[in-house]
């Protein structure tokens, strides 16, 4: 029944079915795109029981520039935060 649900609703709004594996794929790849390829928090949204596992499934999808630009990010948002406190 589930599997029919998550198809039907991706089919309306997307206009493609989506099986509730790619689904859960979709969501995976968006939350480290948007969360600096935060593994550890993405294992426990996914119930895996252990980070490697999610680490395995997913990081196939960022290189190492990516892990540059995530610790880039970082490194702003620490300085911005030290610059507030200053302030």
């Amino acid at each position: 029944m589930f599997l029919y649900l998550v198809r039907n609703i991706t089919l309306r709004y997307t206009g493609r079915a989506v099986n509730p594996h790619l689904f859960r794929d979709i969501f995976a790849v968006q939350w480290l795109r948007e969360n600096a390829r935060d593994y550890l928090t993405l294992s426990k949204i996914l119930w895996h029981q252990d980070v490697k596992t999610t680490i395995d499934l997913y990081a196939q999808y960022f290189d190492e520039a990516g892990g540059a630009v995530g610790a880039a990010k970082w490194l702003e948002q620490r300085s911005l935060t030290k610059k507030e406190k200053i302030n």
